[in-house]
């Protein structure tokens, strides 16, 4: 290469000693050596006004940093202690990061994943910056270790790595390290909304489909980027959180460099939670078939009982959580399980009163709650809004105000 230019590139340069970004030379070529061991693509990027910035981890991982330095650039400064907090809380919940180092190189047109390295346009608010690095970086487990084919199942790719930057944005903002940010209230909000939109929208196409044949880029990015990243919230409604995650760690030791399907990473959820998830995979996966809950009817049965009935109205069916708050203040929530999963959620923080399974042909059920009428101030289908129920508006009904 030109001497004058600063080379970055996926793996580890192994003549550093004798070709650096800061080491001067009177030749008019520079020859860089890069080896990366365990990778199926790779990243070069060069630049004569590159500054090489390196960060080590108290576990001797180094993170590298290429960009040009000036007015547009300052909020790099910033980002190694942020990008070293972030990959504690990763490794912790998807699994270590195998590698020596990464490489965040500022280029391309907006943020593009490699093994080992990500391009990051510069120009970036640190909100945005930290976002997109983590995506990127993020993908190191999904794609890079866990090599799906990521044409075949894009939400696999981006799905998996939109989850994962979510969950590890909200731990940032929850130790204040993005300014001006604050966890959501609700989880996931915008990427629900987004797919109720694209459930409603009437081009939404399967998660089957091969990224090169959606009809549209709307179907392909939602199904891809926020139906994908659903997934894995819509198993944490079914078998919690902590199923979930313990899942995830499974999946990456188990499947790291061996290229899993969509049905390998099924199993590991089924094995750790000890429930069939079959219907689930026909439902979610391989059709486009809605979730629709709501609150049918109530009524007195006598002066100690309520009579609930819930109706399913769409296709998809799932198991309904319902909470029921008192006019003194409590708030008393029913499990009804899916008699599919041949399991049912553990609860682990929460008190709940466990109710027969609803067959899933049916579409009513009927909830005999031991509590009077009177003293009922509201019921909440969903009470956690992470089911993506794609009609909300008949999930509550308030008796008193």
């Amino acid at each position: 290469m030109d001497a004058k230019y600063c080379v970055a590139a996926t793996g580890y340069q192994l003549n550093s000693d004798e070709v650096n970004c800061s080491l001067p030379t009177t030749r008019s070529t520079k020859k860089w050596h890069f080896f990366a061991p365990k990778v199926h693509d790779f990243v070069w990027a060069a630049d004569p006004d590159y500054v090489h910035k390196v960060y080590t981890r108290t576990n001797g991982q180094i993170l590298n940093f290429y960009y040009q330095e000036n007015e547009k650039t300052e909020n790099w400064k910033l980002l190694p202690k942020i990008i070293d907090t972030a990959l504690v809380f990763i490794e912790k919940n998807f699994g270590p990061y195998p590698y020596k180092s990464y490489s965040f190189i500022q280029g391309g047109d907006g943020g593009m994943e490699y093994p080992m390295a990500t391009l990051i346009t510069g120009n970036r608010k640190l909100n945005s910056l930290v976002g997109v690095s983590i995506h990127e970086l993020m993908h190191s487990w999904y794609q890079m270790l866990l090599a799906t084919d990521e044409a075949e199942f894009p939400w696999m790719d981006e799905g998996f790595a939109s989850y994962a930057e979510y969950e590890t944005e909200q731990h940032l903002k929850r130790l204040n390290l993005i300014p001006e940010e604050k966890p959501d209230d609700i989880q996931f909000k915008s990427s629900i909304e987004a797919y109720r939109k694209l459930a409603l929208s009437g081009v939404e196409e399967n998660l089957k489909t091969h990224a090169d044949h959606y009809h549209t880029n709307y179907a392909y990015g939602n199904a891809s980027y926020v139906k994908g990243a659903l997934t894995l919230v819509q198993l944490e409604y079914l078998l919690g959180k902590e199923v979930v995650r313990n899942s995830l760690l499974e999946y990456y030791w188990t499947w790291r460099f061996k290229h899993p399907d969509d049905v390998d990473f099924f199993r590991i959820v089924e094995k750790q939670a000890n429930v069939e998830l079959d219907w689930f995979y026909e439902y979610w996966i391989e059709s486009t078939k809605t979730v629709d809950y709501a609150i049918d009817t109530i009524y007195k049965v006598d002066k100690n009982e309520t009579l609930l009935s819930i109706e399913r109205i769409d296709l998809f069916p799932m198991p309904m959580e319902v909470n029921v708050e008192t006019i003194d203040g409590q708030n008393i929530l029913y499990y009804i399980p899916l008699d599919l999963m041949r399991g049912s959620k553990k609860f682990v923080d929460k008190k709940v009163i466990q109710c027969k399974p609803w067959h899933w042909v049916k579409t009513n059920y009927s909830l005999n709650l031991e509590i009077p009428l009177h003293k009922i101030k509201a019921i909440t289908l969903d009470p956690t809004n992470q089911l993506v129920d794609i009609d909300p508006s008949n999930n509550q009904i308030i008796l008193k105000e």
